[in-house]
């Protein structure tokens, strides 16, 4: 199911704001949502034009709005229209590889490392993940690499011994994925390194850059992500607006690290309208992340 940010634009303390989940678009599910009194909320069918039945979803806001009234982003009109073109392009883009069977698997880090070192319960599940894909795609006669991003990082000063990359490697090593099907710090070098305008694999954003960019640079048909359930639909559009159209997996966990009302709240909406790679080197949130996660980095640029 996909949920429009328009959902969360209503306010209304005694109303519930039903949106359509009969749509697919993976940007917008582009429904309009309507705000009706509670009582009538229960049981309610939305019917739409083409007569199709389908079932919505409720959620409950605080504030003022009209009932009935449809609710949208300011800014939707002008942004919808040019994310759909980033969708097309990186379909494109991809469809015109899909004959090549080489495919780069890309394993989303989680930070911070167990004792700076081992990758934690969510980290290690989409270790796993990867190794059956890997298995599987190979049994099948498919080329396949497995990228595992991350820089050494540090969550509330405390750093990490090893990079999130090296851990995960380890990690795959140890499962008996071959090295020559591995890539991590290389790859964190030649698109992120020191002499980069944004240094480091810092965030989200940073793992799609550099994944699409080896996807490019090395010839693959298909990118294949492994990431949280919380943080699939901002790193989709990560990934549309670096050019390139990935297959997703998630691997659930009951504790997950991306808050998924706060990625809904703030975080997609960030992408959508503000920033959408977090790669220019005035780029607010890009620095904040490095600010927070990149040992030395504050120092080095008299932030504090």
């Amino acid at each position: 199911m996909c949920i429009s940010y328009q959902t969360f634009m209503a306010r209304s303390p005694h109303h519930t704001i039903l949106v359509d989940t009969h749509a697919t678009d993976p940007l917008l599910c582009a429904a309009q949502a309507t705000c009706i009194p509670d009582d009538e909320a229960v049981g309610r069918v939305c019917q739409p034009i083409t007569g199709v039945e389908h079932h919505t979803s409720a959620w409950r806001s605080e504030g003022n709005i009209r009932v009935g009234e449809s609710m949208q982003h300011p800014d939707q009109a002008a942004v919808h229209p040019r994310w759909q073109q980033k969708l097309a392009n990186a379909r494109a883009a991809t469809a015109a590889r899909d004959g090549t069977a080489k495919i780069l698997i890309e394993v989303a880090a989680q930070h911070p490392l167990i004792d700076g070192v081992t990758p934690g319960e969510e980290f290690s599940a989409r270790l796993r993940y990867s190794v059956d894909l890997f298995r599987r795609c190979t049994a099948e006669g498919t080329e396949v690499e497995i990228y595992v991003p991350g820089s050494r990082l540090m969550v509330d000063g405390v750093e990490d011994k090893i990079s999130l990359s090296a851990a995960g490697c380890a990690f795959l090593r140890a499962d008996g994925i071959p090295d020559r099907a591995l890539h991590g710090d290389d790859l964190n070098d030649r698109y992120k390194g020191p002499g980069t305008t944004q240094p480091g694999v810092c965030c989200s954003a940073d793992e799609c850059y550099v994944a699409a960019c080896y996807w490019r640079d090395g010839g693959f048909g298909r990118l294949l992500s492994i990431v949280s359930v919380g943080q699939m639909h901002r790193k989709l559009l990560h990934f549309l607006e670096f050019g390139v159209y990935p297959f997703m997996h998630t691997v659930p966990t009951f504790v997950i690290a991306h808050d998924p009302i706060h990625e809904a709240m703030q975080m997609i909406p960030s992408v959508l309208y503000e920033d959408p790679d977090l790669q220019a080197p005035n780029s607010e949130q890009g620095i904040a992340f490095r600010r927070t996660r990149l040992p030395g980095y504050a120092a080095a640029r008299g932030l504090t």
